[in-house]
C-alpha cells in the first residue's frame, strides 16, 4: 500500500475549509446518536418498569436497576442538550463564515453542502447542474472559504 491509499481506494486529504466546514454535520451526527441512546435508556427503565409491576420484588436489585437506568438516562439527555449548544454554536459560526463568501452560487451551494448536509450530488440537482459543475464549483467555493478562514 503506497502513501495516500487505504486498501485500492484512494483516500483524499480534506482541505482546512472542508474540515471546518464538516464540524456542523459532526454535531448534528452527535445529536442523532445520544437521542438514540437516550431512547435506548428510557426503554431499558420501561422493560424494567414492567417487569417489576407484574410480580413483587424482594430484593432491591431490580430498584437499583431501574434507578440506574434512569440515571443513565438523565445524563444522557444532559449530553443531548450540551451537543444540541454546541451545534448551535457551531452553525452560527459557519453561518457567519459563509455570509462573507460573495458569490451567490458558491454560498447557496456550501449552504446545501455544509448547512443542510445534503450530498454534492443532490446539491448539483437541486442547482440544475451535472456532478462534475458541482465538484468544481464546490472547490472554487472551498478556495474563498480558505481566504475567509486565513483572514481571520
Amino acid at each position: 500500500m503506497g502513501r495516500g491509499r487505504l486498501g485500492w481506494f484512494h483516500v483524499k486529504k480534506k482541505s482546512e475549509a472542508q474540515v471546518y466546514l464538516e464540524q456542523d454535520e459532526l454535531c448534528a451526527v452527535k445529536i442523532e446518536c445520544k437521542l438514540a441512546e437516550v431512547q435506548q435508556w428510557q426503554d431499558i427503565a420501561l422493560s424494567i418498569t414492567q417487569v417489576m409491576g407484574g410480580e413483587r420484588v424482594q430484593s432491591s436489585g431490580s430498584k437499583d436497576k431501574l434507578g440506574e437506568a434512569v440515571t443513565n438516562c438523565q445524563i444522557a439527555k444532559s449530553d443531548v442538550a450540551v451537543a444540541v449548544e454546541e451545534l448551535i454554536a457551531k452553525r452560527k459560526e459557519i453561518s457567519k463564515t459563509l455570509d462573507k463568501v460573495d458569490n451567490p452560487t458558491w454560498y447557496k451551494l456550501l449552504h446545501q453542502r455544509y448547512i443542510q448536509h445534503e450530498q454534492l450530488k443532490t446539491v448539483a440537482n437541486n442547482m440544475n447542474g451535472s456532478y462534475d459543475w458541482a465538484k468544481t464549483t464546490h472547490g472554487r467555493a472551498l478556495e474563498c472559504v480558505k481566504k475567509i478562514l486565513d483572514a481571520k
